[in-house]
């Protein structure tokens, strides 16, 4: 659902937070971290990928920051947000993990690829003409991965302690869509350029 209600967002955020203090105050916050997301296929509430109620989240709760940088572009694109703006108002100096992945839009290569499988097919119809992640990187993808290495070079986005490609996933879909020769090109050249980052003093 998409509101710009004050009330709204406000009450969303300290619901947010008192989920997550429930979990900190079991595990202790040192152990809990947050994740940022975007619709979804309109899965979840607009204001819970509004960048200030993640940074809110984090900051009253004490909770480390899973920054997935694929959710960061899609949420800011589905906000009409400048993806460089969107990414700054997370809470990023308290980065403890990040996922990558692969965008692309789902066009007719993909439902071809999966049109014997009627559930994986159902499935990525919902997603035809949007964009998708879980792919394979493209030439965008590798830009923006030079750019995260860049800030966290610098110092910007804090350096985490594991740094994550999600390509693919479980189930019919993603067995159709999984292609190892992927793998094997792009994490060994992933690999290199994270290698390339040197530890912040």
């Amino acid at each position: 659902a998409y509101t710009t209600e004050p009330g709204h967002i406000e009450r969303l955020t300290e619901q947010l937070c008192r989920d997550v203090q429930a979990v900190t105050a079991r595990f202790g916050p040192e152990q809990v971290i947050v994740e940022n997301i975007y619709s979804g296929g309109g899965r979840y509430l607009q204001p819970a990928f509004l960048p200030e109620v993640v940074s809110a989240v984090v900051r009253e709760t004490g909770c480390g920051f899973l920054f997935d940088l694929s959710h960061a572009r899609l949420a800011a694109h589905q906000l009409g947000w400048n993806v460089y703006e969107y990414i700054n108002t997370l809470p990023i100096e308290y980065t403890c993990e990040i996922h990558l992945t692969g965008i692309q839009r789902i066009d007719e290569h993909w439902l071809a690829r999966v049109r014997q499988d009627g559930v994986a097919l159902k499935f990525l119809e919902e997603f035809a003409g949007q964009l998708m992640d879980h792919l394979p990187l493209t030439d965008e993808d590798w830009g923006f991965m030079s750019w995260l290495i860049a800030q966290l070079q610098t110092g910007v986005i804090k350096q985490p302690w594991m740094i994550a490609l999600e390509y693919g996933g479980v189930g019919p879909l993603w067995e159709t869509l999984t292609e190892v020769e992927v793998l094997l090109e792009q994490v060994p050249r992933l690999h290199r350029l994270i290698q390339s980052l040197q530890p912040n003093p």
